[in-house]
């Protein structure tokens, strides 16, 4: 394994308050991608004793606050907007996104996370690497979805290579995640993800909510992990692409 990225979607306010400063505790970075419209798609979480958290997305300072402290913040599209769109609308939307970041002191961004865990068509990637995108994220493989109940339940996943990131052999838009942060994913599967990576791959997890105290808790205990263990950890900017 050469390296681990931690990457983050939907600008939550958990993001900034809890997965930043967590991050942050054990010297390590992360990539948030960022929905520049505010959509609010994560609004309230509810626990096992069915305690209500309202959350908010992040307001404009705390993303630029994100930029200033060194983490990267990547393009997600300004709505969440499916790829079915054409391919004129799909790039309106991350230039409007790209625009709403500029407008908060942050640089053009170099990379993409497509909603829905969605494969973006062959003229898209064109489209995006002539405006000067460098890589883009998809879901658990560089394959189309088999269902939203597995795609979205690591312990059903068998990793495999193809989800892995291997600079040359993977195409670096089309980069895959090895393990995704949900209530399904366990310390012990994180473990178990990385022992698995091929030795010249990267492992690339995705993440949304962070907020209730099981959700932190994980996230503490795999950030303690990889800082005692000294692994490569880097923002998703910095993957090579060859």
């Amino acid at each position: 394994m050469r390296g681990v990225v931690f990457t983050f979607d939907d600008d939550v306010s958990s993001h900034h308050d809890v997965v930043a400063s967590t991050f942050e505790k054990y010297g390590l970075t992360a990539t948030f991608f960022i929905n520049g419209s505010h959509l609010n798609m994560w609004k309230t979480v509810v626990d096992d004793n069915g305690v209500c958290y309202e959350l908010a997305d992040m307001s404009d300072e705390q993303i630029a606050d994100l930029h200033t402290r060194g983490f990267e913040v990547g393009n997600h599209t300004i709505s969440h907007l499916p790829l079915a769109n054409k391919n004129s609308v799909v790039l309106d939307a991350f230039e409007a996104t790209a625009d709403k970041l500029n407008s908060l002191g942050i640089p053009q961004p170099v990379t993409v996370c497509y909603p829905g865990f969605n494969i973006p068509r062959a003229d898209l990637v064109h489209s995006l690497r002539e405006t000067g995108y460098r890589l883009g994220r998809v879901g658990y493989s560089n394959r189309q979805l088999v269902g939203h109940y597995r795609d979205n339940n690591p312990q059903t996943w068998d990793r495999g290579p193809d989800n892995y990131y291997v600079p040359g052999e993977c195409h670096p838009f089309l980069v895959p995640c090895c393990g995704l942060f949900c209530d399904h994913f366990t310390f012990e599967l994180f473990e178990s993800t990385l022992a698995k990576s091929p030795d010249n791959a990267y492992c690339v997890f995705g993440g949304h909510v962070f907020t209730l105290p099981h959700q932190v808790e994980k996230l503490e205990r795999i950030c303690q992990f990889c800082s005692e263990n000294n692994l490569n950890v880097i923002s998703f900017r910095d993957l090579p692409v060859e």
